[in-house]
């Protein structure tokens, strides 16, 4: 797959819980972010092209949020190379649900790895 990607991944210090908003199951864990979409891990095969309402549960309250709300659509999903029993899922990001603009740049600058640092899973 060719790298699409107009901003560089960063990826969580730890995996967040993914909860699909309309069932409130468990969806996945995310896995990185960027300011224009995210990677998911999950059990089950995300279909390509679907929109999605996520909910991120943060590990701890965020200027006042316990999570981010985020309308997606799935781009891809194949197995995941590290273990192929669970699916790597990319989303590109409709809508974040925050109060203002800046948000995610303060949410990626708290729970994420500075690029430099960013070298743990390499999954397109």
């Amino acid at each position: 797959m060719s790298e699409r990607r107009t901003q560089p991944r960063r990826y969580l210090r730890s995996y967040l819980q993914v909860l699909d908003r309309n069932t409130e199951k468990v969806s996945g864990h995310l896995v990185n972010i960027t300011h224009g979409g995210v990677m998911m891990i999950s059990e089950e095969p995300i279909s390509t092209d679907t929109s999605l309402r996520l909910r991120l549960i943060l590990p701890e309250k965020f200027e006042g949020n316990d999570a981010i709300d985020i309308r997606s659509r799935s781009v891809w999903c194949h197995k995941d190379r590290f273990n192929p029993e669970l699916y790597a899922s990319g989303f590109r990001i409709e809508r974040i649900h925050q109060p203002d603009d800046a948000f995610i740049e303060r949410f990626i600058e708290k729970y994420c790895l500075h690029p430099a640092n960013d070298t743990s899973r390499q999954i397109h």
